[in-house]
C-alpha cells in the first residue's frame, strides 16, 4: 500500500499462511513527486534477501524507478540506484538483471546486489541487423545456465531470438 500524501510505501508479509500480516515501511525521500508508484515489483531470494522496485509515474518516454534492498526479511530497506523502473531478477545476493525501458530494448546487469548497473549491448548480439529488439529478463535454470529471450523486429516481421549462457550471463550465444 502507499500513502498518497507522503509517498510512504508499506510492504506486508505473513509467516503463518496469511492469518496475520505485518508491515514494513519504505519511505519516499523526495516528497515533491506526489504519488510515487505506478507499479511495484518484488523479488526475494529467500526469507531474508529481497528487492523492491518502485516504478514512478512518468511519461511514456521514461522508465523511472527506485530500488530498495533488504537483507533482514523486510525489517529495514536500503535505497539503491536503478537505471529503469522495471522488475529485477537476482541469481544470488550479488548478480542481478533488469530489462525493459520505454522502448523495451534495454538490459542491465549488476554484480554487487544492485548498487551499480552495467548496460548490456543487445543489438551487437543479434544475428542480423534489426529495426527493434524487445528484451525480456533472463531465465536461469541454475546459477550458471540460462536463456535470454529477445523479440526481434525486421521490416514489420517479428521473431524470437533466444540467447543462452553457461557462465551466469557473462557471455551470451544466439
Amino acid at each position: 500500500t502507499q500513502d498518497p500524501l507522503t509517498g510512504q510505501l508499506d510492504i506486508y508479509h505473513t509467516h503463518d499462511q496469511c492469518d496475520n500480516w505485518s508491515a514494513s515501511s519504505i519511505e519516499n525521500g523526495n516528497q515533491d513527486l506526489g504519488p510515487l508508484a505506478s507499479a511495484v515489483y518484488l523479488e526475494f531470494l529467500d526469507e531474508q534477501n529481497g528487492w523492491v522496485v518502485v516504478k514512478q509515474i512518468s511519461s511514456s518516454n521514461f522508465s523511472v524507478g527506485r530500488l530498495y534492498r533488504t537483507n533482514d526479511g523486510g525489517k529495514t530497506w536500503e535505497e539503491l540506484a536503478v537505471p529503469l523502473g522495471e522488475p529485477v531478477h537476482f541469481l544470488d545476493q550479488n548478480r542481478g538483471w533488469i530489462a525493459g525501458g520505454p522502448a523495451g530494448d534495454e538490459l542491465y546487469r549488476s554484480e554487487d546486489g544492485g548498487r551499480t548497473w552495467q548496460q548490456e549491448q543487445i543489438y551487437d548480439r543479434i544475428s542480423r541487423p534489426a529495426d527493434h529488439a524487445f528484451v525480456h529478463l533472463p531465465i536461469f535454470i541454475d546459477d550458471q545456465n540460462g536463456v535470454l529471450p529477445v523479440k526481434v523486429v525486421r521490416a514489420n516481421n517479428a521473431q524470437m531470438e533466444i540467447f543462452t549462457t553457461r557462465d551466469s550471463g557473462a557471455n551470451w550465444e544466439s
